[in-house]
Order: structure tokens, then sequence, then C-alpha cells
């Protein structure tokens, strides 16, 4: 399946499996003693759309906020007779568990603890054998063709056997940690971008560069969630608009007569030849709001 003259369009809608490509925070509220603290209201908010989610810790102190897209979001607790408690600057990645404890300080409501500045936080509940590649990696790396999946290349367990550019043959072909090619497990926004009708797990969808924020490679010791797969997992996920209009236009251009002969390239009457190249890709992305803090487009071609 070619993309070539496809348009992609995406709402900021995210489809929910079990392989889910969005992020958790989970954690226990307690008092500067320790004691655990009920029905504390615990808000998550993305800073780029002002959408938030919230719930409230049970009887144990615990809480779990599931489903988050990624980005960057603020932390509010929440209870009477203790101070609020903010936390800015929390970075959420594609599948990321988060395990975010709070300790809440004894006052009035109105008075507020405000934590900026910590050391990253990490993420200790899975135990995958992983790698995260995050949007200006994908976007400045120089990929000869465009293709996002070549991306894997920067993976050390990764080995790119063969990358078709044939009507025939568009399919990449890749081996992660040692496992089975053409056996991977690839998700888009939580959905199947394989073709499981040949019997093996063909990756036929390859969306451009410019519309893929993340791309998380989990090469070994993945969950169970995951299951179903030979040769690794390949999570993706979209762009997706926000409170501000952002776009580009662009074309990446490739000519032999911007380029010098090879050492080793063929020399016929004296010269050395170089080899015809004429390869043009182009195109352009916008995204942005609908409605403030509600809804969102972004469009790539």
């Amino acid at each position: 399946m070619s993309l070539r003259g496809i348009a992609v369009l995406v709402l900021g809608l995210a489809v929910a499996y079990g392989q889910s490509n969005q992020a958790s925070i989970s954690g226990v509220v307690s008092d500067a003693q320790g004691a655990r603290i009920p029905d504390a209201k615990i808000i998550a908010t993305n800073t780029a759309t002002a959408v938030a989610a919230s719930t409230v810790t049970n009887e144990a102190g615990f809480y779990s906020i599931p489903n988050l897209p990624i980005g960057t979001y603020a932390l509010v607790t929440e209870r009477q007779g203790f101070r609020r408690y903010e936390r800015r600057d929390i970075t959420l990645t594609t599948g990321q568990v988060l395990d975010l404890s709070v300790r809440l300080e004894l006052g009035a409501v109105s008075e507020t603890v405000t934590i900026t500045g910590e050391a990253p936080l990490v993420e200790a509940r899975t135990s995958d054998v992983s790698q995260l590649i995050e949007s200006k990696s994908i976007e400045n790396l120089p990929l000869g063709n465009r293709r996002t999946l070549n991306v894997v290349n920067m993976t050390g367990a990764a080995v790119f056997v063969t990358y078709g550019n044939t009507p025939g043959n568009v399919n990449p072909m890749f081996s992660l940690a040692g496992r089975r090619a053409q056996s991977q497990m690839l998700w888009i926004d939580g959905g199947s971008g394989q073709n499981l009708r040949l019997g093996v797990g063909q990756i036929n969808l390859d969306p451009p560069v410019e519309t893929v924020s993340e791309i998380k490679i989990l090469s070994n010791n993945n969950s169970a969630e995951y299951g179903g797969s030979a040769g690794g997992i390949i999570v993706e996920n979209t762009k997706s608009g926000t409170n501000q209009f952002h776009g580009s236009v662009y074309e990446y251009l490739r000519n032999d007569a911007m380029d010098a002969p090879g050492f080793f390239a063929t020399i016929r009457e004296g010269r050395k030849v170089k080899p015809e190249l004429r390869y043009k890709v182009f195109g352009g992305v916008l995204g942005g709001p609908i409605r403030h803090d509600k809804t969102f487009f972004f469009f790539a071609y």
C-alpha cells in the first residue's frame, strides 16, 4: 500500500486498544508523616491543549490516570486541610507508565506548593528493552526517502535488511535484537498498521515523517499487552493540533547535478560517471484548534 498522494487527517481523536500508544500516571498521595490520604483530587492538564483529566485517591491513597495523550502536563493535587500541590513540566511519552507519588503539607488549600526544575522522572514500572525517538529526531534525521521507519536504524540492536522501492516491494524488512524479520507488530495511534492476510506481519503503513510525533521501539521483554509478536514491537504516535496554529511546507530534492562521483564510480572515456538521480519529496502540514480547549485538527499531505 502506497501513501503517495494520500492526505492524512487527524482530528485529535485517539483509538484506545489494549496496545495503547498513550501514557498513564499513577502513584500514592500521603502527608508529611507518610500516612495515606484518601479522597484527594488529582488533575492532569495538557499544557498545549488545556485538556484535563481528573480522578480521586482511594482509601489507600492510590490514584491512577490512564489514557493520557503524549505531551507536557501539569499535575495538581488538592485535599481539604492541606496545601495545594502543583507539579509542572511533566513530559509523557509513548506508552509510558509513570510512577508519580505526591506528599502534601498541612495548610490551607489557598496556599500552593509548586514543584519545578526537579530531575527527570524515571519510569520504574516496566521492564521492556526499548528506545524512544521523539519528533525532533525524526524530522531532522537525513532520511533519504523520507520514510519514517528508517529511524529503526537508530536502535543499537536493529539490523535493517532492505527497504524496497519498486511497486511490488515497498515493505521495510528489519530485525530487532536478533529476532525474526518481518514479524514485528506495528501500532499507530492504538490501531494496527499491518497486513496480516499474507501470513506474516508485513508493515504496509508508513506515514510521512512530518506526521509522526514519537516512535517507541520495543526490542525485547515487552509486557503481555503486546502479545502476538515474534520480532518486536513498533509503536507510533501521530501529531495532533493544539491551541496554536502550526504548519510548514517542504521539498526535499536529490539530484546528481549536485553530487560528486564516488571513489569507485565507473570510468568512461577517462572520466568518472555519476549515476543518474532524480528524487523529490514535497508536501505540507497544518494543525490548530477548531474549538479552543475542545477540538483540534491536524492535516498532512
